[in-house]
């Protein structure tokens, strides 16, 4: 997968770019707010659908213009691809994909990009919440159909989570909850397989890579935990066995909702009337939701699912968030971030784009090092940023661009 061209007018602080990229890695320099950061978003904006800097369009758009476009030419199984993107000030978004208009969530998974900032590097000791995005941005594009389960598990959520409200104030009657717990009971076990099979293949790569960043040194686990499963729950025992791999351990804990592609009403759909729960999580999560209606009638919010669960890591048994070290947690971050480039080479058959956004400053000699002799070796397309070219190796390392106040010139 490659990016070819871009293409941006008034989009942040770009008036008019057009910028053609290599095969390999470009890196452009220059001074903070000059402008680089925007073309690392306007490539992750064609690939995700969003920014992931702010929720409003309106901020992409440049002062006092009526509207943005951002054009992007790609190639992917030397297939080419263009992706067209209308930012009106006042109106909706237009999405165009090889001259056909497409909705949001069918952009995603078009064009694979895996984006490192220096936000990363607290992913492993910031909240759940992150975790939880990391998975399901990777999974998504590797998986439409998980996409949009993801956006079927949300809807129920939020409609439930209304109802469990207008229940707390006397609005509605208990007995409504009952159509809802099998719907979001199956929609939830689908996410949560699905997030298993992925921890399982992450746990493998990222291991490999920490041990080669830590010279033999570290080996790292990943384990999907799924929030209110007890250690003597015995409700689907041999579905606990693929939850947690032999290097880690299961703890407990709570998040924030998952991103949304619907609006948010003020009425409650009525979900269809099937009771029907056929595999084990699946009847473990509608258990728990049964169990706790009291309490989230109470908070108004629903306790358990996959919009609470967590991905642990651990270092050589010790719990990496907790007791690791902030050279472990850094390197654990990279090693993460690596083994997603892995993992979406063997879902869609290629490398992803790999977007570097001013973290050469944040890693020491040795992990750039490391992260730059296994892009050169892998030939991974990289779109870096940095403000220094003694980050890199020598001169010749990569198509070099100058980036100064919203201008773009190649070195």
């Amino acid at each position: 997968m490659q990016v070819t061209a871009l293409h941006l007018k008034n989009f942040r602080n770009y008036a008019d770019l057009t910028l053609a990229l290599s095969s390999g890695i470009n890196i452009f320099l220059g001074a903070n707010a000059q402008g680089k950061t925007n073309i690392l978003e306007a490539i992750c904006y064609a690939s995700l659908g969003r920014s992931h800097r702010t929720h409003q369009d309106s901020d992409l758009i440049r002062f006092s213009e009526p509207a943005g476009i951002l054009q992007l030419a790609f190639s992917r199984r030397d297939v080419p691809s263009r992706i067209d993107i209308q930012l009106p000030r006042k109106g909706r978004r237009k999405l165009v994909l090889n001259g056909q208009s497409i909705r949001p969530k069918d952009l995603v998974g078009s064009l694979n990009t895996v984006l490192f900032s220096p936000e990363d590097l607290f992913l492993i000791k910031g909240a759940p919440a992150g975790r939880r995005h990391f998975l399901d941005s990777e999974i998504s594009q590797a998986s439409p159909a998980y996409y949009h389960e993801l956006l079927t598990y949300n809807r129920l959520l939020q409609q439930r989570n209304t109802l469990l409200k207008r229940i707390r104030e006397h609005h509605a009657s208990p007995a409504l909850l009952a159509p809802w717990d099998p719907q979001l009971a199956r929609s939830a076990a689908k996410i949560t397989k699905k997030r298993q099979e992925a921890v399982k293949k992450l746990h493998m790569l990222a291991n490999l890579m920490q041990r080669k960043i830590s010279g033999s040194k570290e080996n790292l686990s990943l384990t999907y935990e799924i929030h209110g499963l007890e250690r003597n729950d015995s409700i689907f025992e041999r579905q606990r066995e693929t939850i947690r791999n032999p290097l880690s351990r299961s703890v407990d804990s709570v998040g924030s909702p998952l991103p949304t592609d619907t609006k948010k009403t003020s009425t409650i759909e009525q979900p269809p009337t099937s009771n029907q729960v056929t595999s084990p999580l699946e009847s473990w999560y509608n258990k728990r939701l049964e169990e706790r209606h009291e309490l989230d009638i109470l908070r108004g919010v629903t306790s358990v699912g996959p919009h609470r669960d967590d991905l642990a890591m651990a270092v050589n048994g010790i719990d990496l968030r907790a007791y690791g070290s902030q050279g472990q947690q850094r390197t654990g971050a990279l090693a993460l971030k690596l083994a997603e480039l892995e993992f979406l080479r063997s879902e869609t058959g290629e490398y992803p784009i790999l977007l570097l956004d001013d973290v050469m400053s944040e890693l020491d000699a040795s992990r750039r090092e490391a992260l730059l002799a296994f892009l050169q070796r892998e030939h991974i397309q990289t779109i870096v940023t940095a403000t220094d070219a003694a980050y890199f190796p020598r001169d010749d390392f990569g198509t070099v661009y100058h980036v100064e106040n919203g201008n773009v010139t190649k070195a």
